[in-house]
């Protein structure tokens, strides 16, 4: 190869490198940049409801499957933070960044939470906290904290665990620690789920606060495949006995309670649904005169049953005083009234759950 020959293929091999070169700068220059999507949420391996965690979390995607057609079906859709979310007071809350370390202020509170598919960013609980987990067990075992009881709880313990979402409970149990935690920068969700409506709001409105929609949904649906089931046994019932709940002798189930609306799910009338409290303060002798087919109570039976001063009330008359079956069901505004509904159900109408009262 002679000396021209040599130079020509050099000048052919600059050329070629410099043209790479230029569509190689060109192209990544004017390509978007990939966005680093945000950290995932740690998940807990599964637990026995009486186990602690015994170990660290391991952060690990959530996945989703719905509404995609080939390529990874795994792959969520994460909201974008910062995001809104309006509270029970009406106040706007700004959620920086995923939240990492959750507190809940409340037991119904936490099942909400749980429900919710968030229960791994859970670090703090009050001490009646006791469900879905033996969370006294958890704390024992360094592997959760408690900021104490549930009524006007101090800010203190809650401010140690340095959290970045509160989730507090607006009747009154934890306002003033959530008015307080406010004023120090702390980011307080404040919720107040009385009615079933507002607990499945609350599901859905924790599901998008803590980027699990897809768990809070299925939750949310599966809530409403058992409340249909209850309804659709009962839609062709006409004759709906009247039906009393009474937490001992002196409070009932008003209308602006989950109960009221699980009595009328369940086929019967609120006989205390003219009264807008949740659970009003009621009289021997006004629960005398609705003259309830059906009590239901938080108590013994033999309150009413064993009673004289009771015994004109068509309950007592023909033996339809009954007790609960789970008092946590009844009494905490979460997920679990599902229960209390099935349960008031086969109270109500046993000839159709087949279950005895």
């Amino acid at each position: 190869m002679n000396n021209k020959t040599i130079v020509a293929v050099i000048i052919v091999a600059v050329i070629a490198a410099t043209t790479a070169f230029v569509v190689y700068t060109e192209f990544y220059a004017t390509s978007p940049t990939p966005m680093t999507p945000p950290d995932q949420s740690p998940t807990f391996p599964a637990q026995s409801p009486t186990s602690p965690v015994t170990s660290n979390p391991t952060p690990t995607p959530s996945s989703d499957t719905s509404g995609s057609s080939g390529g990874n079906q795994n792959v969520k859709p994460t909201p974008y933070y910062p995001l809104t979310v309006t509270d029970v007071w009406g106040t706007e809350v700004v959620i920086k960044s995923a939240p990492k370390r959750i507190v809940s202020l409340a037991p119904s509170i936490t099942e909400l939470v749980f429900a919710a598919g968030a229960g791994d960013q859970v670090v703090g609980v009050t001490d009646y906290c006791d469900y879905p987990y033996a969370f006294k067990t958890w704390i024992a075992a360094g592997n959760m904290s408690s900021i104490g009881g549930y009524w006007h709880p101090p800010i203190e313990p809650i401010i140690a665990v340095n959290p970045d979402l509160i989730f507090a409970c607006g009747d009154g149990a934890s306002d003033e620690a959530a008015v307080k935690l406010r004023a120090l920068n702390y980011t307080v969700v404040v919720l107040n789920p009385i009615t079933i409506q507002a607990i499945i709001n609350d599901i859905e409105l924790i599901g998008k606060a803590t980027n699990h929609t897809v768990e809070a949904t299925a939750t949310i649906n599966n809530l409403q495949t058992r409340i249909n089931a209850v309804k659709d046994k009962v839609a062709n019932i006409t004759d709906k006995p009247n039906v009393c709940y009474m937490m001992g002798t002196t409070y009932a189930a008003g209308s602006g309670s989950f109960i009221s609306d699980c009595i009328t799910l369940a086929g019967g009338v609120n006989v205390f649904g003219d009264l807008e409290a949740a659970y009003p303060q009621v009289s021997r002798e006004v629960v005398i005169g609705k003259n309830p087919d059906i009590i239901i109570t938080s108590g013994s039976t033999k309150t009413f049953l064993n009673n004289t001063n009771w015994s004109t009330i068509n309950a007592v008359i023909n033996g339809k005083v009954y007790t609960v079956n789970n008092y946590n069901a009844y009494s905490r505004n979460g997920p679990r009234f599902i229960e209390a509904l099935e349960d008031i159900a086969s109270k109500i109408h046993p000839e159709l759950f087949g279950t005895a009262p």
